[in-house]
């Protein structure tokens, strides 16, 4: 009896079967894996999120300013790293810096006068 709706593939195990006893039969070449992002609000999710044993996830919290990355370790257990993401620090123009030295210089001078 025919399934259409059956999501087994005959030809596919076939082919699959062929590919491990003859190593002469074409192999598919293999795709690189990628890694996953989503967006997440906390840790909380992170650890909570399902993931897939081949693939490494990201996790990018933009309300907290962090990213994580998620994958299993050797030892079947989930590795969750974290990252804290800095804001630089915001240049300054040429006449800010001017003025900051000439202040520094002003309290140097001061201090060496007292002693």
């Amino acid at each position: 009896m025919y399934y259409p709706n059956y999501p087994y593939d005959y030809q596919q195990k076939a082919a699959d079967i062929s590919r491990a006893f003859n190593p002469n039969y074409p192999q598919m070449p293999m795709q690189p894996l990628q890694p996953i992002c989503n967006n997440v609000t906390s840790f909380d999710e992170v650890r909570s999120y399902r993931i897939d044993p081949m693939n490494t996830y990201v996790f990018l919290d933009t309300f907290n300013n962090k990213i994580y990355t998620k994958k299993l370790g050797a030892n079947g257990a989930s590795e969750i790293q974290a990252y804290a993401l800095d804001n630089p620090p915001t240049p300054i123009t040429s006449e800010e810096k001017i003025a900051l030295l000439e202040k520094r210089l002003m309290e140097l001078e001061s201090r060496g006068q007292h002693e």
